[in-house]
């Protein structure tokens, strides 16, 4: 039986990083990359996510989204041990993202923006009207680990209007809360990407 038989984005590896131009490895700052959002906004076409999964050819863009509330605390939580993605299975994070689907794909806006937009509201209960800013802080990529060498990571911070609470809406998010980008930089648990992405925002903090 097919696991993951469902239409997803997904952008030419060689279209993010032409004859490999700018690849790397880790975190890269949204300052000194081109233009990827505009990339996949452009070059994003839907493809089933069987075929996506195992083709290194292909990138699957998430927009991967630190949430903070007005006073500069992150959001995190961690995954439950019996989630639908038994990779990330028990570990902490500080990202709430996923894949950009059919519906995302907006005439008038932005798929990168409108995904993440989705996401957080179907995750953590947040409406747009709840959000004071959306910002596009860099990118995460790791071809050195089998399940990243497929994705893109779209690395996003998400800040909060004062006194909007986070309600989870789903049974991925377990026990939840905000704590200091510090607490959060020294927890030893994170899934990759919370991991790559936590040394950018705690660098950004000092």
């Amino acid at each position: 039986m097919s696991k993951y038989n469902y239409d997803v984005a997904v952008v030419d590896t060689n279209a993010l990083f032409p004859g490999g131009a700018f690849k790397f490895n880790g975190f890269r700052s949204s300052d000194n990359m081109p233009d990827l959002v505009g990339v996949v906004n452009e070059k994003a076409y839907l493809l089933n996510r069987d075929e996506a999964e195992v083709d290194p050819t292909r990138k699957q863009p998430i927009p991967y989204c630190s949430v903070m509330d007005s006073s500069g605390k992150i959001y995190m939580y961690r995954r439950p041990g019996n989630g639908n993605e038994q990779r990330l299975a028990t570990k902490a994070s500080i990202g709430v993202g996923g894949h950009v689907e059919k519906e995302d794909f907006v005439p008038t806006g932005n798929v990168v923006t409108e995904t993440a937009i989705r996401e957080i509201r179907e995750e953590l209960g947040i409406e747009r009207s709840d959000i004071a800013s959306i910002d596009v802080v860099g990118f995460i990529n790791d071809d050195r680990v089998e399940v990243d060498s497929v994705h893109f990571g779209i690395a996003i911070v998400v800040t909060l209007e004062p006194g909007v609470q986070v309600v989870p809406r789903k049974s991925e998010i377990v026990g939840g809360k905000f704590v200091s980008v510090s607490d959060a930089a020294i927890q030893t648990d994170l899934e990759n990407w919370s991991k790559i992405f936590i040394d950018h925002l705690f660098a950004r903090s000092l």
